[in-house]
């Protein structure tokens, strides 16, 4: 359940303490959804892999898989910010 909560990671606590304006911008908005996403996905895979559910673990992990997908969406976006930030 811990897993499920995107507040509680480091990354999760930073994204909280943005001000205010930081939290309106497209950027953060797309961001903290993939991240909530992101651990949504992760619980399942750690629900699987507790369950003794090896095999179904690793495929919710495999290439093409939902968390993979997500993974790759918030890393994507995350570049993304960090760039417009740059700019």
């Amino acid at each position: 359940a811990e897993v499920k909560r995107d507040n509680r990671c480091g990354f999760g606590m930073w994204l909280q303490e943005l001000s205010p304006q930081d939290r309106v911008s497209q950027n953060c908005k797309e961001v903290s959804q993939l991240h909530a996403e992101f651990h949504k996905e992760a619980a399942e895979v750690l629900k699987l892999a507790l369950a003794g559910r090896r095999e179904e673990a690793e495929a919710a992990i495999a290439q093409g898989s939902r968390f993979a997908k997500v993974s790759t969406k918030l890393t994507i976006a995350m570049t993304a910010w960090q760039k417009a930030l740059r700019s």
